[in-house]
């Protein structure tokens, strides 16, 4: 009997059975990993009663992992990564400081801390990316509800047809409503599972364009909350900051975000970067790339994000949504 993840399955049998090997950031996810040695952590194996022979053999996101069996054709396997770490990748944020901002399905800030492992109490520790000769970790939190949230308000409260009609209606709304879009609970840095979504200052004049916008903006909010978490990490400040994922086309949510940060974001014209972060590495491990600078020299197109609010205001919207929170969270 194996054990592994499911890039190790399917590596597994890619191979014909004759690599059972996981990378190091999906290694990582089972939690069964020392990230200092990264190796399977002896102790938790013991913990756990569960034998180091069935793992797979853990090895670099790049390099060589195997040779792909298609009848009498043969590829070589170069890359196997984490979605997170794969689309940080995709959007260019390969270095010390970089800053991934991912708008998915839920939503994701990654920070590239370099060779040094960080820790920050509710935020995860991990690997970004990894060769024989280079490794980077990561810091990382998670906003549980951000392209769930949007899909609720459409499909199952009608409010608005499409992305398009979404941000048309953010910049109509005239007037402020504070909400906590805890659909599926509170992610980073906090971890409650039991808070509902929550609204506050609704009054006679409050239009659904009021809602929608106000879920928007706490999406931002909450992307904020896990970066000022960050910013109690020492040496944390970033580099650049780079946004991706398929709600990073939402102008007004990117706006609004950089307003927050009082920092530029960039958002490439290829905003789902998970499998060009993939390509990317895979290429560097068949040595098409010499290191990974070349990878972030690739042309891509950019819209750059300047803060346009002032920073007295956007701090003052903050402390409210920080006090609704905090008064949710009793």
């Amino acid at each position: 009997m194996l054990c592994g993840t499911v890039n190790s399955f399917l590596i597994w049998h890619l191979t014909g059975g004759r690599d059972h090997v996981t990378d190091h950031t999906n290694a990582a996810r089972m939690l069964l990993m020392n990230l200092s040695t990264r190796q399977w952590d002896p102790e938790l194996l013991d913990l756990f009663e569960i034998p180091s022979r069935i793992l797979p053999r853990i090895v670099p996101t790049t390099g060589t992992l195997g040779e792909a069996r298609f009848g009498r054709t043969s590829l070589p396997i170069t890359c196997s990564i984490g979605d997170q770490q794969s689309a940080s990748v995709g959007l260019g944020c390969m270095e010390k400081g970089d800053l991934t901002l991912n708008y998915g399905t839920g939503g994701f800030v990654l920070l590239n801390t370099g060779k040094r492992l960080g820790s920050r109490p509710g935020l995860l520790s991990s690997i970004a990316w990894s060769s024989a000769k280079e490794i980077a970790f990561l810091l990382e939190g998670t906003v549980n509800s951000v392209g769930s949230v949007l899909e609720w308000l459409r499909s199952d409260l009608k409010m608005f047809e499409n992305m398009e009609a979404l941000s048309r209606l953010c910049r109509s709304s005239r007037h402020r409503v504070l909400a906590i879009p805890t659909l599926t609970g509170l992610g980073a840095p906090y971890w409650r599972e039991d808070l509902p979504m929550h609204f506050a200052n609704i009054q006679r004049q409050t239009k659904p364009a009021d809602l929608i916008r106000s879920v928007v903006e706490g999406i931002a909010f909450q992307m904020e909350d896990i970066l000022e978490t960050m910013k109690l990490t020492r040496g944390s400040r970033s580099r650049r900051i780079r946004a991706g994922g398929g709600i990073a086309r939402v102008d007004e949510l990117i706006q609004f975000q950089a307003d927050l940060l009082q920092r530029p974001i960039e958002r490439p014209a290829m905003v789902e970067a998970t499998c060009l972060g993939a390509a990317c590495l895979a290429g560097l491990g068949l040595g098409l790339w010499s290191s990974p600078h070349q990878i972030q020299c690739l042309g891509r197109k950019r819209k750059i994000f300047q803060p346009r609010a002032s920073q007295q205001l956007m701090r003052q919207h903050y402390r409210q949504w920080k006090r609704l929170l905090q008064q949710v969270m009793q």
